[in-house]
Order: C-alpha cells, then sequence, then structure tokens
C-alpha cells in the first residue's frame, strides 16, 4: 500500500523508474523476509520434538530400572530378614523380570551363606510362597551343616 503512494507521488521520468525500482524491492523483501525464519523455525521445532521424545524415552527407560533396583532390593531385604529369623547368615541378590502385566516380579534367587538342609527348606518355602519364586529358580550356595 505504501509503495503504491510513493510511486503515485513521484514525478514522472527517471526518478518514477528508479522508484518503482525501489520499492519493488522493497515488496519483493518484506514478502520473502519471513520465510527463511519459518523454515529455521520449523526445523528447530522438528528437532525440539525429536530431542523430547529422546528423552521422555530414556526417562521412561531409567524410571523402570529404578522401579526394578527397589524392588530387587526389597526383595533381598526381606529375605534377608526371614534368612535371620532362621538364624541364617547369608547374602542375596534377586533379579526381576517384567511380567505380562507390565510389572516387576522376581524371577530368581541367589543365596550365599551356610545353611542347613532344613533352613534351606524353610527358606525356600517363604521365598516360594511369599514371593512366588519357584524351587527350580532359587540357587544356594555355601556350605552347611
Amino acid at each position: 500500500m505504501l509503495t503504491a503512494v510513493a510511486r503515485y507521488l513521484m514525478p514522472q521520468g527517471a526518478v518514477q523508474q528508479v522508484g518503482s525500482l525501489v520499492c519493488g524491492m522493497l515488496l519483493l523483501w518484506a514478502v520473502l523476509k519471513p520465510l527463511p525464519f519459518l523454515t529455521t523455525a520449523r526445523l528447530w521445532n522438528v528437532d525440539l520434538d525429536s530431542r523430547t521424545k529422546i528423552a521422555e524415552e530414556d526417562l521412561q527407560q531409567r524410571s523402570e530400572q529404578l522401579l526394578k533396583s527397589i524392588i530387587e532390593q526389597e526383595c533381598e531385604a526381606y529375605i534377608l530378614d526371614k534368612a535371620a529369623e532362621l538364624g541364617v547368615e547369608c547374602t542375596v541378590h534377586v533379579d526381576c523380570e517384567l511380567s505380562e502385566t507390565g510389572t516387576w516380579i522376581p524371577d530368581r534367587v541367589r543365596i550365599e551363606g551356610a545353611l542347613s538342609a532344613l533352613q534351606r527348606r524353610e527358606l525356600g518355602q517363604i521365598i516360594s510362597e511369599d514371593l512366588g519364586v519357584d524351587s527350580d529358580r532359587q540357587e544356594v550356595t555355601g556350605g552347611g551343616g
């Protein structure tokens, strides 16, 4: 609009031709100026979206690993308490697996310590009944009487 008014007010001749050229260039500049910004903004947005998605996936994975670790530690502490009630000193390691429902459950138990046959049987039964780890997924190492 301003370029049309400027062209109308210019005197005839060379001044009007130069003025028309300048007005045309200004008009072209005004139209094309936002394009690089939009392209850059769009690319930046896509890059930001992909970074956000990667960060969310990483956070989800870390959360899952943390939850798994907490459940394993809680199960280990539970078994150690039950072992102490039976008079057993031992170390315990629990491995969890992701169930079909998406929850972490104890899958394998390794116990190292000197357990008698009776203590092994009683602790194994507690682990089977309370944690759902069958005897074939329980491993006890160390001697006992």
